[in-house]
């Protein structure tokens, strides 16, 4: 099975929503969601289980760490 090179993991859920080109940003913010511990663990040691080894980017659509 062939792995991709990169995987992108959102721990967050979450818009500042202060982008000025970003039509979002005249849209109330959401709260806060984090993404369960439980949840990241399990992905991690999937990845471990098949021998991923490309890189992990720990943000996606939301705001980087």
């Amino acid at each position: 099975m062939k792995l991709p090179n990169s995987i992108q993991i959102q721990t967050v859920d979450y818009c500042n929503r202060r982008c000025s080109f970003c039509p979002n940003s005249r849209i109330e913010k959401s709260p806060t969601n984090l993404m369960n511990k439980k949840i990241y663990l399990k992905i991690i040691e999937d990845l471990k289980i098949v021998n991923y080894k490309g890189a992990i980017h720990l943000y996606l659509m939301a705001e980087p760490l």
